[in-house]
């Protein structure tokens, strides 16, 4: 038979009931099984070959009969075999990997989420590719294994198209490991799919499940794997969708609990394994009526921003958009002085250091009309007991820039953050402005570098993204608590396709992460996060930006910067990074032009100023231009990105301006052309229009 397949051929296949399944609607399979069960072997083989034909579907099951149809063992891998645990994969050298057939129809268009549940003698790495063409490192995702145990894991993934195929590469060198199943799929589609949070409630809606269901309460550091153990907040039964609410407030004593910062997750059993979770841990991804302050977000009239320093010239200078700096080490008051500001939080106390706080003049700058972004740090302090609180379990001893991770990880971690975050929500939004106003609430710094600004020792990028979403998920739960519009940002440096630096441990690529995060949200139900960019010149000691070689009109451009940043807002109205069908916020942040302290110097610094300062003034998409720094400082290696200069021997006193200061006054004011004339032949151009032809 050339074209028709035999017994024994169907055999090694394993194709069964299982197969007709994933072809006909479930309300007929039974009645085609009959037929095709007495049919002679040649029809059945036709039909065999049929589904072969069409492709794969993107749900492996191993431990049905027919879930490794077409899977092959690629390299240093014995021949794969079917057995009651799934997929058996005998690993005999380096470099173990097995490929699947393309899938005969794509995965979206919503989150898609890769379901894995293996387990292996060799604890370790293992790696999960997706391509239709080669198989390239930006395209797999890797995760840790613990040896002999069980894993399951929800993995975010991009849309998979019709015709991508899946490769898994088991851990370690030798030994066995049996994979259960590769199930691509609609986060959405198998599991909770919404979480809305209200006064007093949490609303579930559950999707494409059937039979009894118990739903589980993890902590926002918890995996799927602690779900088996973990409490049960609802049980009952579906058909294929239902929606059901459970109590926000959980009572403990004699407090209340707020679980709207848990995540949740099915469990079911599994007819082999027993009691497994099923889709995605899903977190709340709406709110309806929570915040206590509903007023709405700031207005300006402008997009001049300025890292302050000294107030009351920043506000002479028009300045309307104001970054301070935020320490949360610096803040939190462990020894509870009573003269402290206090916060109760599921009936534990906090205390956060009064002084300091007032000390940041928020009142001061939302009265002359600013709109405040505070950017969140965490410093070391010096006081072991406080970091190891405060900051990342994984930090090293001395990171670079003396600054770490948040702690999210431990129970204490998570308690203290979450009661700071809650604290400055409610503080920076009170109905009578008693503090004044934060508007913005930046989670941590540059984090894409996150070796040098957002230190969790050395981690793949699979895990630093996955422990900054969860920090940015609670910042953005805390703050709506108290704010329904208050806004929370990610903050990334300029490399966009390139790394700082070259060891993928230390940092990720600017479009990678926003990709990776991205998914990540998703999967675990979306939520109104923004971006604050750094898009200094390539070269941070030459002012000249218009030069930027690296900078180039392209999505794939190794760097943004003020010379292509219109490819950023272009990127962010791409379909999948959309919010409610509206592009995310764009700030800048925190960017600056050097003068190397000659004449010349400062005259490219203040053109260079003007340069981006028409670029983000047309740009639709850029809310604010917020300039680094006010004044020079001498722990910047050398930069001299001030308006004001320093005194000699000083870190930041100011002594004298430079010509940035007088183009920096004048610019959303009536005068600004007049004043920026100077700059066009500097930067090499007859008008303002040229920019952005200027590639």
């Amino acid at each position: 038979m050339n074209d028709l397949l035999t017994t024994n051929s169907m055999r090694d296949l394993g194709f069964s009931k299982m197969v007709a399944t994933r072809l006909i609607p479930r309300s007929r399979v039974g009645l085609v099984w009959k037929k095709v069960r007495g049919a002679p072997i040649q029809l059945v083989g036709l039909l065999a070959l049929i589904v072969l034909q069409m492709g794969a579907s993107s749900q492996f099951d191993f431990t049905e009969s027919g879930g490794a149809a077409r899977w092959q063992a690629r390299h240093n891998v014995a021949p794969l075999k079917l057995e009651p645990d799934g997929l058996r994969i005998l690993i005999t050298g380096d470099d173990p990997f097995i490929e699947g057939p393309p899938l005969r129809k794509a995965v979206g268009p919503g989150a898609v989420c890769l379901r894995v549940r293996m387990r292996s003698e060799a604890g370790g790495t293992a790696q999960v590719f997706w391509a239709v063409g080669n198989w390239t490192e930006g395209q797999s995702v890797s995760f840790a294994v613990e040896a002999g145990a069980w894993t399951d894991l929800t993995i975010p993934l991009p849309i998979l198209e019709k015709g991508t195929r899946l490769r898994f590469d088991p851990p370690g060198t030798t030994g066995i490991c049996h994979l259960a199943w590769l199930i691509a799929e609609d986060a959405a589609a198998n599991g909770i799919s919404h979480v809305e949070a209200t006064a007093d409630e949490l609303k579930f809606t559950v999707k494409g499940l059937a039979g009894d269901l118990e739903v589980v309460e993890l902590a926002p550091y918890q995996s799927l794997a602690e779900a088996i153990s973990g409490p049960i907040v609802h049980t009952g039964k579906l058909s294929t969708s239902v929606v059901f609410s459970i109590p926000r407030f959980e009572p403990v004593g004699a407090v209340r609990r707020d679980r709207v910062y848990s995540a949740f997750v099915p469990v079911q059993t599994h007819k082999k394994f027993g009691r497994i979770p099923v889709g995605a841990a899903r977190h709340v991804d709406s709110f309806a009526g929570i915040s206590k302050s509903e007023a709405p977000f700031p207005v300006s009239t402008s997009k001049k921003g300025l890292q302050i320093q000294m107030a009351d010239d920043a506000l002479k200078l028009g300045v309307q958009h104001a970054a301070l700096n935020l320490d949360l080490n610096r803040m939190v008051d462990l020894s509870m002085n009573a003269a402290n500001y206090e916060w109760t939080m599921d009936g534990e106390k906090y205390f956060f250091d009064r002084g300091y706080v007032d000390s940041l003049g928020v009142k001061k700058l939302t009265d002359a009309g600013c709109v405040v972004t505070l950017i969140l740090l965490s410093y070391g302090s010096g006081d072991a007991a406080r970091d190891a609180i405060m900051q990342h379990p994984r930090r090293i001893a001395k990171p670079p820039n003396n600054l770490a991770a948040f702690n999210t990880v431990t129970p204490d971690g998570l308690r203290h953050y979450k009661a700071c975050l809650e604290f400055l929500a409610d503080h920076f939004s009170q109905p009578d402005g008693e503090y004044g106003r934060a508007a913005n609430y930046i989670v941590g710094n540059e984090v894409s570098a996150h070796w040098e600004w957002y230190n969790l020792g050395l981690a793949t990028p699979e895990y630093a993204i996955g422990e900054y979403e969860r920090s940015v998920r609670i910042a953005n739960t805390a703050v709506r608590k108290f704010s329904s519009s208050s806004r929370v940002y990610l903050s990334l440096e300029h490399h966009w396709t390139l790394t700082f630096g070259n060891d993928p441990q230390k940092a990720v690529a600017g479009r990678t992460f926003i990709e990776e995060f991205n998914r990540l949200a998703q999967m675990g139900g979306n939520y109104d996060w923004n971006l604050a960019y750094h898009p200094y010149p390539e070269n941070l000691f030459e002012p000249r930006t218009w030069n930027d070689k690296t900078a180039t009109a392209s999505p794939n451009s190794q760097r943004i910067t003020f010379k292509n940043l219109e490819q950023l807002t272009l990127f962010f109205r791409r379909p999948e990074l959309l919010i409610d069908g509206h592009p995310r916020h764009i700030i800048l942040s925190e960017q600056g032009f050097n003068s190397d302290g000659t004449p010349e110097g400062d005259t490219a610094q203040a053109a260079a100023y003007c340069y981006a300062w028409v670029k983000v003034s047309r740009l639709d998409g850029i809310d604010s231009f917020i300039l680094h720094r006010h004044v020079d400082h001498s722990g910047e290696g050398g930069l001299n990105l001030g308006l004001w200069r320093r005194q000699p021997d000083s870190v930041a006193t100011p002594s004298t301006t430079r010509p940035m200061y007088e183009v920096f006054s004048k610019a959303d004011t009536p005068d600004w052309e007049a004043a920026f004339k100077f700059a066009l032949p500097v930067i090499g151009i007859k008008n303002w229009d040229e920019i952005f032809r200027k590639r």
